[in-house]
């Protein structure tokens, strides 16, 4: 999704998020690439499919309408981030004291995005940087 995003960016939005959003797309592909060494033990199936993909993710997730606008743009990544954290977090419910490889795999990953969250809040509310 920040790729999608990183792609669209305009105005002042290009000279303020595009670094951070090269890093969050990084991120993703790698916590993908762990996701994905598990898919059969996480209960997954294997698809190139992008109309599949998108129905098997948790949550709705959007892409800014305003891609000039860095506000909406974080806006909209607070909701995709909330939707990351609740997907792990119901993982996590399921394998505690049944998949402790996996459950440690996905209480990493939660960490880094809650982490991320908490500075993304902080940039919507004016006291850092995104």
């Amino acid at each position: 999704m920040a790729d999608a995003v990183a792609n669209r960016l305009e105005g002042l939005a290009l000279y303020l998020l595009n670094e951070e959003l090269a890093e969050v797309a990084q991120d993703a592909r790698a916590a993908a690439a762990k996701l994905a060494a598990h898919i059969g033990d996480l209960g997954g199936a294997v698809t190139a499919h992008p109309g599949e993909l998108a129905d098997r993710s948790p949550g709705d997730f959007r892409v800014p309408a305003n891609c000039a606008d860095p506000a909406a743009i974080l806006a909209v990544a607070a909701s995709n981030l909330a939707a990351i954290i609740d997907a792990y977090n119901d993982f996590l419910d399921l394998t505690v004291g049944k998949d402790h490889v996996n459950h440690h795999l996905v209480t990493k990953l939660l960490g880094q995005e809650t982490h991320r969250l908490a500075d993304l809040e902080a940039a919507q509310a004016g006291s850092g940087p995104p």
